[in-house]
């Protein structure tokens, strides 16, 4: 027995097999789905697992660039990838015929990639990741940042423990 589909834009019944409407010729979008599926989860696990990315980046900015710099090249390293991989991501998803707005990802991550699970029929496991990989990348950073804190403290302490005892004159015995 052989199943069957419809068009969604013209109605005609096709073959289940058919990559296009005998009558129309729109694409069927179940046989696009079935192909892509697999190839259009990269981003999401990309953008779920980004947070991750950017505050292992963030402490790395702060150890090796001048502290004033290094919070504005991880704000706009975070901004710049998570624009690329949300348009790509949704530039991916319109050609398998689903519409979700890149805005939505590029402001508010969790909500993008709860919708898409929901549009595609994936696992919701995505923004598990994400608010995983959210809470990590916060304790990195500060786990990073007291680390790099105190270890700039204790130079400038132990140059100002030096200097004072070149000032009072007494002498270093190391």
């Amino acid at each position: 027995m052989r199943s069957i589909v419809f068009c969604t834009q013209c109605g005609t019944e096709n073959v289940e097999t058919a990559a296009f409407c005998i009558k129309c010729g729109k694409q069927i979008a179940i046989n696009t789905v079935e192909k892509t599926s697999e190839k259009t989860d990269t981003y999401y696990w990309a953008l779920a697992l980004l947070p991750l990315f950017l505050g292992l980046l963030g402490v790395v900015f702060s150890a090796t660039l001048d502290p004033n710099f290094a919070n504005t090249a991880a704000l706009i390293c975070a901004v710049a990838v998570n624009i690329a991989l949300v348009t790509a991501d949704s530039n991916l998803l319109k050609k398998r015929g689903i519409e979700l707005s890149a805005l939505l990802g590029i402001v508010l991550v969790p909500v993008y990639l709860y919708r898409r699970a929901k549009l595609t029929s994936t696992s919701q496991t995505g923004v598990l990741v994400w608010s995983g990989a959210f809470v990590v990348s916060l304790i990195i950073s500060l786990v990073g940042l007291t680390f790099i804190g105190t270890q700039e403290n204790t130079d400038a302490t132990e140059v100002g423990i030096k200097n004072w005892l070149v000032e009072n004159s007494i002498t270093d015995t190391t």
